[in-house]
């Protein structure tokens, strides 16, 4: 059985994560629902009735992601009977995220996805406005640290 994990992602807080995750928890009701998001519970209550999971990636002390934590959420994925699962990064989770792919390597990283049959999708929301220069600048910033080994997806949100 091959798995399938979104990350909806965006460092800029008010972009429409959380928005995006709730409409694709809609569309796909055989969806595991995760809330990856430290700061908030948009979520966890927009999604109730889904009864999310909350997952925390951040070492407390060092506000980065925590290698372990993050490798342990695959391994849940890997061992759980459902083929999709839909991931609501919070800001600061998102904001890590180039950084943990810069550092851990990401060829290792979907190496060991690959091994795993795990399709790992960045869905990246670019937000309109007066926030639009600050995601345009997160995404640069991601797509230089996947370094062309992981998709990744813009969803526009021009409100």
């Amino acid at each position: 059985m091959n798995k399938k994990i979104y990350f909806i992602t965006q460092a800029k807080g008010g972009a429409g994560k959380s928005v995006l995750a709730f409409m694709l928890a809609e569309k796909y009701k055989e969806a595991i629902i995760l809330d990856l998001d430290d700061a908030t519970t948009t979520s966890i209550k927009q999604l109730a009735y889904r009864k999310p999971i909350r997952v925390s990636f951040l070492d407390h002390v060092t506000k980065r992601i925590d290698r372990s934590a993050f490798n342990g959420l695959f391994e849940s994925v890997i061992e759980a009977n459902k083929e999709l699962f839909i991931a609501d990064l919070g800001a600061s989770v998102a904001e890590q995220l180039p950084k943990y792919f810069a550092m851990n390597g990401v060829d290792l990283i979907t190496g060991v996805l690959e091994a795993s049959s795990i399709e790992l999708r960045i869905v990246c929301v670019v937000g309109g406005g007066n926030i639009f220069k600050a995601t345009m600048e997160y995404l640069a910033e991601l797509v230089e640290s996947t370094n062309g080994y992981l998709d990744i997806t813009v969803a526009h949100n021009l409100d």
